[in-house]
């Protein structure tokens, strides 16, 4: 599906997201949410530790640059499996839901993942680039989920700093005992829950 609208700037192109969107789908959503200096910095700084270890023989100093290299490396092996676990997540997704994708000059710029179920449908996830954002890709992309899910429920779990933008697009807070299961376990854990309902 190639599209623009009115609603869409016209650089900007939506489509259906496939297999080989998946990595630039990942870059954007996980490598934006590391801060990547401090991320980078560490791991240089731990391979320099590394690289001193193997070039001195004083014991003393040896000691001393394991132990910094162990905390460079305490603070990056937590952020690699998080990593890791989260790229599993995405790709599972992909092959049980929709992914929309926009894009600005051959590169994907915004995406979002969402399921249909037998009764309700949940976005999954949504993202727009942080140097594409205000330009209304992120209500372009709920609009037309809106669109495609045809009079279902839209279900979805809100970061607390996206709360005003799904408001703003007629998502409302549901009573815990009109959400599906899963949904109402969620809101008993104290994430926030909004749903469209049409």
């Amino acid at each position: 599906m190639n599209n623009t609208s009115a609603s869409l700037p016209s650089e900007y192109i939506l489509r259906t997201g496939r297999d080989k969107d998946i990595w630039e789908i990942i870059k954007i959503y996980y490598f934006e949410s590391i801060n990547n200096i401090f991320f980078h910095l560490t791991l240089f700084f731990c391979i320099v530790l590394i690289g001193l270890y193997l070039l001195i023989t004083d014991n003393i100093t040896k000691s001393i640059l394991l132990i910094m290299a162990s905390g460079c490396l305490a603070i990056i092996i937590p952020i690699i499996i998080l990593l890791s676990l989260h790229i599993v997540s995405i790709k599972q997704e992909s092959k049980t839901s929709q992914m929309l994708v926009i894009e600005y000059r051959r590169k994907v710029v915004a995406f979002s993942i969402f399921t249909h179920l037998q009764n309700y449908s949940e976005i999954n996830k949504l993202h727009v680039k942080s140097n594409h954002r205000h330009k209304g890709l992120g209500s372009y992309l709920v609009r037309t989920i809106i669109q495609k899910v045809n009079n279902q429920p839209i279900y979805l779990v809100a970061a607390p700093k996206a709360l005003h933008f799904y408001i703003r697009l007629r998502f409302v807070p549901i009573p815990r005992h009109r959400l599906p299961k899963i949904y109402s376990r969620a809101s008993r854990q104290g994430l926030i829950v909004l749903g469209f309902i049409s």
